[in-house]
């Protein structure tokens, strides 16, 4: 996910093709629920974050976002059916 629409920082060494790196990524977490059908968590993750952030003991609860966020933060248009568009 970049702000914006446009890399804000970019890596490589000198002599390679550089890479622009996100100002976010997302994690879409599907699970089955105990009534059969499926739970389903969405974030958007900073791609830089606290002292915690890379702990497996992390509160990702700030993060947590609709399943559409993705998407529209992607830069997918909808169409009918909710089908992403990229």
């Amino acid at each position: 996910v970049f702000n914006n629409r446009t890399p804000s920082e970019w890596i490589g060494d000198p002599g390679e093709i550089k890479v622009a790196v996100p100002d976010a990524f997302f994690k879409v977490v599907v699970k089955d629920a105990l009534n059969g059908g499926l739970d389903v968590l969405a974030f958007i993750l900073p791609m830089y974050g606290g002292d915690d952030y890379g702990s497996s003991k992390a509160d990702l609860t700030p993060y947590l976002t609709s399943v559409d966020a993705p998407n529209a933060a992607g830069g997918a248009k909808q169409r009918a059916g909710g089908q992403a568009l990229h």
